[in-house]
């Protein structure tokens, strides 16, 4: 939520700095938004399954005995 607000500030930003024609290009639509949380969610996936592959892949008697 804090990121989306402050990409609002950002496009908004350059909006007012930048002369019109270029600042156009600079704008939030609902595709860039789904696609970021797409992407998101899918890299925040693959960041907990690896983890969670290699601790499967211990036996637990093994671990218990090296602590």
């Amino acid at each position: 939520v804090l990121g989306l607000l402050l990409t609002g500030v950002g496009v908004a930003s350059v909006s007012w700095v930048l002369p019109k024609d270029i600042a156009s290009l600079a704008r939030l639509d609902f595709s860039l938004l789904t696609l970021t949380l797409l992407v998101a969610v899918v890299a925040t996936t693959l960041a907990g399954l690896y983890p969670t592959f290699r601790a499967s892949r211990v036996q637990p008697a093994w671990q218990l005995k090296s602590n």
